[in-house]
């Protein structure tokens, strides 16, 4: 079943990027010059996955990565198929689409999830996300031949998600676990860590990037083929 709507997914983006160059519909709206477009049955939040689309290619700059261009960001209900109950959102790098879960549903589905370290209970956590799955797309659009492993993937967003949050909301998430440290070298990084425990490794991550003398250089070398 899932194959079906992904399917359906495929072809609304087909049909989408046939329209950059045309006008818009009235339930989508294109943000910035990179030709990101968000398609959604509520305008109510187009405005602020904008925002968070400047607020990932302010930190994208700072961190060398590149901006996505010709991006397609779905905006869906809590029942949707086309995103799992248990997540927010993810990046198909196929289909160069971001689905996430509106902000609604988002804020009711994470309140009553016992294990989401982060409470999406105000827009700038839910915005975070967004800059997540841009992250995500980044990196695919700055790989060529040779993309870096999953825990690298995950590294990044963690750290791009954490940067963009104002300092009190990614204080209320640090202060949590004061005694979560960095991770201590490249080796802690794996996808192992990242499967047992995602929130600790996103907190480890950041942590970890803030330490380094030359965050962008160090960011660079990881994203390189080895």
């Amino acid at each position: 079943m899932r194959t079906h709507y992904i399917n359906i997914a495929a072809s609304i983006t087909l049909l989408m990027f046939g329209m950059w160059s045309k006008s818009l519909r009235a339930d989508q709206v294109q943000c910035t010059s990179n030709e990101i477009l968000i398609e959604s049955s509520s305008s109510e939040n187009f405005i602020y996955v904008c925002d968070a689309v400047k607020d990932a290619a302010h930190f994208f700059q700072s961190a060398g990565l590149p901006m996505p261009s010709k991006l397609v960001i779905l905006l869906e209900n809590e029942t949707s198929p086309l995103v799992h109950s248990n997540e927010i959102g993810h990046y198909n790098a196929r289909l160069r689409t971001i689905v996430i879960k509106n902000y609604g549903p988002t804020t009711s589905q994470s309140k009553e999830s016992e294990t989401n370290l982060w409470s999406i209970d105000s827009l700038p956590f839910w915005k975070s996300y967004i800059v997540h799955e841009l992250a995500h797309a980044a990196i695919h659009e700055g790989c060529d031949q040779a993309c870096p492993s999953r825990a690298i993937h995950e590294y990044v967003a963690a750290v791009a998600q954490f940067s963009v949050l104002p300092e009190q909301y990614r204080s209320r998430i640090l202060d949590t676990h004061p005694n979560l440290d960095a991770f201590e070298n490249d080796s802690e990084i794996t996808e192992l860590y990242y499967a047992l425990n995602p929130h600790y490794f996103a907190i480890k991550s950041y942590k970890h990037y803030q330490q380094q003398t030359n965050p962008k250089a160090y960011l660079k070398m990881r994203l390189s083929p080895r």
